[in-house]
């Protein structure tokens, strides 16, 4: 933040780095292209034809599309996940991770082997977001506690804080 309160967007912007790894590259990778994202944890994942990479926003409560125009990728959707319809917060009373003054936080990624299906560990909030990628918004999201009244059944295991997710086949 700067002085104002406001994200200073130049000091706190992260980025992702597109290397070519093909043939002769392989051993000598060459950037190809930095994307500039706000916000971002670790959640990465191609589709499964290459053509559109989803990065994960962090707090943002966001997952990032990006699509290969040919060119380069440049971002093509913001799916928003629902918990903080407005990103990161600064102050406690907006928070809507689970816990107090906690926020949102979307970690891992998965995509399906027909890539229609997206799945985002929801860290901070204890859930899974399982997103259509055609329409870019979330069919539902799975709560992972194991006493919760949805998702993992009263005294199951289920998971606190997840962090990465796989996903097998298509759903």
């Amino acid at each position: 933040f700067d002085t104002t309160g406001t994200v200073d967007k130049a000091a706190s912007t992260q980025f992702l780095f597109l290397y070519d790894i093909s043939g002769a590259h392989k051993t000598s990778p060459v950037l190809k292209q930095v994307i500039q994202q706000l916000n971002s944890h670790v959640g990465l994942v191609w589709s499964p034809d290459s053509q559109k990479l989803y990065a994960a926003g962090g707090c943002d409560d966001a997952v990032y599309a990006y699509t290969n125009n040919g060119t380069s990728f440049v971002l093509s959707t913001k799916i928003s996940l629902g918990h903080a319809p407005g990103g990161c917060v600064s102050n406690a009373t907006n928070r809507t991770g689970i816990g107090l003054g906690v926020e949102p936080n979307v970690a891992g990624l998965a995509i399906s082997a027909d890539g229609k299906t997206l799945v985002a560990a929801n860290n901070y909030n204890d859930s899974i977001s399982v997103i259509d990628t055609a329409a870019g918004t979330v069919r539902y999201e799975y709560d992972l506690r194991p006493f919760a009244t949805s998702g993992a059944p009263a005294g199951t295991k289920g998971g606190t804080f997840p962090y990465a997710v796989v996903l097998k086949g298509t759903i």
